[in-house]
């Protein structure tokens, strides 16, 4: 079987293409028709090449589509192939090509942009011809009018009328580069009917002879060039006559009178806006040219072209004048609420009562209270504090929350009356009331205890934290800077536990640029209850308890046992001092001073006239470290020179240093115990002195170091009584004995003490003399909770160097203390030698130890020849031979021995001279013994034991 290839016929210029031979092309391989099983017929439609147009062989000559007819759809070429197999002689027939509006679009010469055809048409071309133009089909349609066949008299007749070549009217022109058949070709499609009827043919050949006549005299006149454009070339009838004219837009108007030459819906511009005079809504206007919402009124021109309710936009905010409330104010266009003020200003828009929220609370200006206040608007108790603010919404007296805090604060005191700095830990509460005259209302209440700033602990007796205060106070302030105070305390000064001092009172004063000024009234128990014997009668001061602050505003003063008048000022050196012209302190000291004034009857004070009997500096001085100093200067007489001095020193490094100046009365029964004053190891006579010490905590870990300076005191009559003595040669004084100590806690057993010290005598004074010497003591923990002392000791020198390092170094080598001897550490005067400690006389738990003493010391047993033996129970404190029948007996320790003083007589004075001392001090090479397992120790003046048993039995083994 032969496969028969698609042929594609094409006219031949000057010639037809013959059944014959068109048949001979069918045939392809010269088989019989038998052999023809798929024939095909390659058809090319143009007016432009035209794709997606219908195309069909005429098999029965009625120019009309039917079933049983070959038929396709042109393709993107413009071609299409017609199946004809079992069409006897394809030739023979006429093609027809139907282009539909809305589906067929014209390609062109291939190369240009696609359009679609608004108008159906058809076009034919004469029997066995494949290509089909507008040019084909009047060839075609004259064909037909012959009625003869002739296909040559047919091109002859068409090319005469249209004025073409023969050759151009049958084939494809576009391939041929045939311009002018493009030309009439693009002008006859017009004419093209849309079904092709046998009356359509004469009319056809009719106008295309016309048009073909108007053409040829239009091309005589321009001849074509290289740059024609065949598309622009276009035939129109005008009053019945046929123009030709350049026409790129097939408008009707030629291009060089078209303002719109591309353009077939425009021609003119009669404004010169540059938009046609059928798409400007303005053509008269150059400005406008559209009307977008038909509202008369040019989009240029209209600031809402879209909007036909406006138009004009005063303003310039973007809504139209006809709904701008405010068409000339650009900040607004509504008023939404109809108060007057737009909605953009209006801070209430759907409120017209309210407009402006000047603070931005949410609350408008006419009904907030506090217009210019975000945080506040209303006021409901009109005391003009803003509810959210006031505490006390409904109280017009109170705004501010009452204020609840705890307290808890640790601070050095200097002690009143005792004179010695103490660390206390306050703990408490303290509500402040605030009113809105300006008043305030302080109410505290608090427990003071004793603090040790080293170990950062409480100081304990008997197990329970040491209570030095129990106090409340009240303070009433006024906005002018006067007030009122109101307290009431228990105090313990001898830290026993038992807080027996008890008092109360009343001040007023003055708080103002200059500083403080007050009146305080007191009300107190004498503090001898407290073991406070400082020499001073206090006999007459008795808590009453009363109403202080009314007896003073009756000027009642019967039951103030005693008044201070006090100045309490910050700021810069040489400021006014009327109370206190004596003072003188730094710039940025913080000085308080007072006067006191006290008699037996108060009842006579006149603050008017009175004059003080005691007066007292208190200073706070900051520290170039970030510590503070504070110090007291306490003068008896008020006469401007000072008996006591007090000063404690606060480093952040943790230091503390206590610094004490006062003079110690040769006074066995004041609160202090020193050497010289109380007792003295070489000499029986002994004296009051001015006496300065300091102590110095944090150092170093568990440290402690003493220092201390005594003088000469001044005894005369004039203002420095009581004071260090001093004049011309001895302006610093006359020192007669200085020492250092430095103490260390080693573990939970063990303390450590190196002292060093001198004695200078004095002419005329007998109870001084020239000594010098160290020591070096180590108390260790024993059973019973003893704590029992060895001492290594250079009496009357200090050539051994570091008497300290050179002891623990022969710990560190494993010899025992009690080895320790001349050959190991040569130079000393006392090796080993035994210690007793505070701990011999108090238990662990503060308790007086009590001792069973056998003893033949005629002291005692008033038996001078020392043969008989006594077994007593003592305590070794005050008092404690009172039981044995030895009163008033006084007993201290002292450096590791027991001090006792015995009264001589039967009531003893106030002076030293009224009792003989005694020291108990083991002497071990003499045979004494410091044993703590078996609770026992001796001395020259007998045995001492905790067991009453053995004390038996040592007593009877010394009777006969």
């Amino acid at each position: 079987m032969c496969k028969q290839p698609s042929l594609r016929f094409y006219a031949i210029p000057g010639r037809s293409l013959s059944a014959l031979a068109l048949a001979l092309a069918l045939a392809g391989c010269g088989g019989s028709d038998n052999d023809r099983s798929s024939q095909s017929l390659e058809v090319t439609a143009i007016d432009g090449y035209l794709s997606q147009a219908l195309v069909w062989l005429d098999l029965d000559g009625d120019s009309q589509l039917d079933e049983d007819e070959p038929q396709a759809t042109t393709d993107a070429t413009g071609r299409a192939s017609l199946t004809v197999t079992g069409v006897p002689d394809p030739s023979q027939y006429r093609l027809l090509v139907q282009a539909i509006a809305g589906q067929t679009q014209d390609l062109g010469d291939g190369t240009a942009t696609p359009e679609t055809l608004t108008r159906s048409f058809v076009m034919v071309a004469p029997a066995g011809q494949t290509v089909v133009t507008p040019l084909s089909t009047l060839v075609a349609q004259q064909l037909q009018q012959q009625g003869d066949g002739d296909l040559t008299a047919a091109l002859a007749q068409v090319a005469g009328q249209l004025g073409l070549d023969e050759t151009a009217l049958l084939g494809d022109f576009l391939a041929q580069g045939h311009t002018q058949a493009q030309i009439y070709a693009l002008n006859l499609a017009a004419l093209l009917p849309e079904t092709l009827a046998e009356s359509d043919g004469e009319t056809l050949l009719d106008q295309g002879a016309q048009m073909g006549q108007a053409l040829a005299q239009y091309l005589a006149d321009h001849p074509l060039d290289e740059q024609t454009d065949p598309q622009s070339i276009r035939v129109h009838s005008q009053e019945g006559v046929l123009v030709v004219m350049q026409d790129s837009d097939n408008d009707g108007t030629a291009d060089e009178q078209d303002a719109f030459p591309l353009d077939p819906d425009e021609h003119a511009d009669t404004d010169g806006d540059g938009v046609g005079d059928n798409a400007d809504a303005f053509p008269l206007d150059p400005d406008e040219s559209a009307d977008s919402d038909g509202d008369g009124v040019g989009d240029h021109g209209d600031a809402f072209p879209q909007d036909a309710s406006e138009s004009a936009d005063t303003d310039g905010d973007g809504v139209g004048d006809h709904g701008d409330a405010f068409p000339q104010d650009a900040s607004e266009s509504a008023d939404s609420d109809g108060d007057g003020v737009g909605d953009h200003a209006d801070a209430f828009p759907q409120d017209a009562s309210e407009s402006a929220d000047t603070d931005g609370d949410g609350v408008g200006d006419h009904g907030d209270a506090f217009a210019e206040d975000a945080s506040e608007s209303r006021d409901s108790d009109g005391d003009g504090v803003g509810d959210n603010g006031d505490a006390y919404p409904q109280d017009a007296a109170k705004s501010v929350a009452d204020r609840q805090e705890s307290l808890d604060e640790v601070k050095v005191l200097l002690q009143d009356y005792l004179g010695d700095a103490r660390t206390i830990r306050l703990l408490g509460s303290r509500l402040t009331e605030t009113f809105n005259d300006g008043h305030q209302r302080i109410s505290e209440t608090w427990v003071s205890y004793d603090w040790d700033p080293v170990a950062q602990d409480y100081v304990y007796l008997d197990g329970e934290p040491s209570q030095q205060e129990v106090a409340e106070r009240l303070l009433v302030r006024q906005s002018d800077g006067s007030y009122q105070e109101q307290a009431h305390w228990q105090k313990d000064y001898n830290r026993d536990n038992q807080l027996k001092q008890q008092g109360q009172v009343y001040a007023q004063g003055q708080i103002g640029a200059a500083g403080e000024e007050s009146w305080h009234y007191y009300d107190e128990t004498d503090p001898l209850v407290e073991g406070i014997a400082d020499g001073v009668d206090r006999s007459n001061r008795e808590y009453d308890g009363g109403d202080l602050a009314a007896q003073v505003a009756a000027g009642n003063y019967g039951q103030v046992d005693f008044i201070q008048h006090k100045l309490q000022v910050v700021g810069q050196a040489g400021a006014s001092r009327s109370l206190c012209p004596w003072a003188e302190e730094q710039d940025g000291d913080a000085l308080g001073c007072f006067v006191e004034y006290e008699w037996p009857d108060m009842a006579n004070f006149d603050p008017a006239s009175s004059l003080p009997h005691y007066a007292q500096l208190d200073v706070t001085r900051p520290l170039s470290d970030g510590g503070s100093l504070v110090f007291q200067l306490r003068d008896w007489a008020a006469d401007g020179s000072y008996n006591e001095i007090y000063q404690t020193e606060t480093h952040p490094d943790g230091r503390v240093i206590e610094r004490v100046a006062q003079p110690v009365w040769a006074n066995p029964q004041d609160e202090v115990f020193e050497e010289y004053a109380d007792y003295n190891w070489n000499r029986s006579e002994r004296a009051a002195y001015w006496y300065e010490h300091e102590t110095i905590r944090g150092e170093a870990p568990d440290q402690v170091t003493l220092r201390g300076a005594r003088y000469l005191l001044d005894y005369g009559s004039d203002s420095a009584t009581n004071g260090k003595l001093v004049d011309a040669d001895h302006p610093d004084g006359y020192l007669f004995n200085d020492y250092e100590a430095v103490q260390r806690q080693v573990g939970d057993d063990e303390t450590r003490e190196f002292s060093t010290w001198h004695h200078y005598a004095l002419a005329d004074h007998p109870f001084t003399l020239d000594d010098q010497g160290q020591d070096y003591k180590i108390y260790r923990k024993e059973a019973n909770d003893l704590w029992v002392g060895h001492r290594f000791a250079e009496w009357g020198s200090q050539l051994v160097a570091d008497l300290p390092g050179q002891v623990e170094a022969l710990r560190q080598a494993g010899v025992a203390l009690a080895e320790i001897d001349a050959e190991a550490l040569p130079g000393l005067s006392d090796y080993n030698g035994g210690l007793l400690s505070r701990s011999f006389r108090y238990a662990a738990d503060g308790s007086p130890r009590t001792w069973y003493w056998v003893t033949n010391w005629p002291v005692i047993t008033e038996d001078e020849s020392w043969g008989s033996w006594q077994l007593l129970s003592l305590q070794l404190v005050d008092g404690g031979l009172d039981a044995a029948g030895h009163s008033g007996w006084i007993i201290k320790d002292a450096a590791g021995s027991l001090v006792l003083l015995q009264p001589v007589v039967e009531t003893p004075w106030a002076w030293y001279d009224a009792y003989a001392q005694w020291f108990i001090s083991p002497w071990l090479p003499n045979g004494d013994v410091i044993d703590p397992v078996a609770g026992h120790f001796s001395s020259w003046q007998g045995h001492f034991f905790l067991q009453q048993a053995d004390a038996q039995s040592f007593l009877a083994q010394q009777m006969p």
